[in-house]
């Protein structure tokens, strides 16, 4: 939240992290290898607070992964994406967790080129076209139910305020499911965990002034 909010100003809250931990939970059931990969832009607030509700996630799942982050300094390159990716798979990564825009076509190449599985999550928008036999899942966003409450409150008089995106099904932020390429009992567990976040049942810690060990 805003130390100081101008009064004449609409702060949008995101809301990255449950998002982030619910991938970081589909990555622990889904990796072979014991090798999760991160691929960021730069080491911004939420990026960091991104990285730690996927460690949270690794940690209450038990998972013994291997997870690694890297930051390739642009959100539109792919082709410093797909350097990452290659140098994440090249150590036998096989579940890539993309948080960069258009530089996920660059993680996407690599992943078909990778000379044994390994699946991307993606950021937004359903991308699932781009690469079929090696897409999970994407962490949705749907900006119209807050901007339509933003503008009703502009309406009603309000010129400013703070409003967090809401994370559960129907609403602006949840999972595309089902998840592509995993079992029917990995698909069960993940909206089991993206519910109990969206019910507040599982607490994600938010943590955005440092990457936590």
């Amino acid at each position: 939240k805003p130390e100081d909010p101008k009064p004449n100003v609409w702060y949008i809250n995101r809301n990255y992290f449950s998002g982030a931990y619910v991938l970081g939970s589909l990555a622990a059931l889904t990796t072979k290898t014991g090798k999760i990969g991160f691929v960021g832009a730069m080491e911004l607030p939420f990026l960091r607070g991104q990285i730690n509700a996927i460690k949270q996630a690794l940690k209450d799942q038990g998972s013994n992964a291997q997870f690694d982050y890297v930051f390739v300094g642009d959100f539109d390159d792919p082709v410093k994406a797909k350097q990452a990716a290659q140098s994440f798979i090249s150590k036998g990564t096989d579940v890539l967790i993309n948080m960069v825009n258009l530089g996920i076509y660059g993680i996407f190449s690599a992943a078909k080129e990778a000379k044994f599985p390994v699946y991307v999550t993606a950021m937004y928008l359903d991308k699932s076209a781009s690469v079929p036999d090696n897409y999970l899942t994407t962490d949705l966003f749907n900006f119209s139910p807050t901007l339509k409450s933003i503008v009703g409150e502009i309406i009603n008089g309000k010129k400013g305020g703070y409003i967090v995106i809401e994370f559960g099904e129907g609403k602006a932020r949840y999972p595309q499911l089902p998840i592509l390429n995993v079992s029917e009992e990995i698909n069960n567990k993940v909206k089991q965990i993206a519910e109990d976040v969206a019910s507040g049942k599982t607490q994600v810690n938010i943590v955005i002034d440092k990457i936590l060990p």
